[in-house]
């Protein structure tokens, strides 16, 4: 005859078993890895010329930067493309300070890559073919850069 009290016997040893114990753990430990693995990203950082591949659970790029020990300096700037759901690319854009001067006037400009004459457009400065810069116009940008531009006419004289 079935009762109460003879199922809650039979429960519990069944529970108290070690048959229970070591399938309900594996149980534990075979989501957890799930988890894990759902929530495990592939990130590239590209930093210039370097490039480093990691795998992570953040999802904050300024987190994944400082796991990767990657230090942002003011007005650097990173730029996220995510492929899929489980990789992600980041792309840190280092500041480039430069100091552009033409008309009398000097700009300071914090530019991303490019060269004297983006700098210039950047500006919003027309560079002439009889204009005299003091750096060739396609001298790749340095951080402390200071670029002159001398403006030169030419006129006819008659004496």
């Amino acid at each position: 005859m079935f009762t109460i009290g003879k199922a809650k016997v039979n429960l519990y040893g069944f529970f108290k078993s070690r048959g229970f114990i070591a399938a309900a753990l594996s149980l534990i430990c075979a989501f957890s890895v799930l988890a894990v693995g759902f929530n495990t990203r592939k990130v590239t950082i590209t930093d210039g010329k370097e490039s480093v591949t990691l795998m992570t659970m953040k999802d904050d790029p300024d987190e994944i930067l400082e796991q990767a020990g990657i230090d942002l300096e003011e007005n650097d700037k990173v730029v996220v493309a995510r492929q899929t759901s489980n990789t992600l690319s980041l792309s840190v854009k280092r500041a480039i300070d430069v100091r552009v001067t033409a008309d009398g006037k000097s700009q300071d400009l914090v530019l991303y890559g490019g060269s004297v004459i983006d700098a210039f457009a950047y500006a919003g400065i027309e560079v002439n073919q009889t204009d005299l810069c003091n750096l060739p116009l396609d001298a790749p940008l340095t951080s402390g850069m200071e670029i002159t531009l001398d403006r030169i006419t030419y006129r006819d004289a008659s004496v």
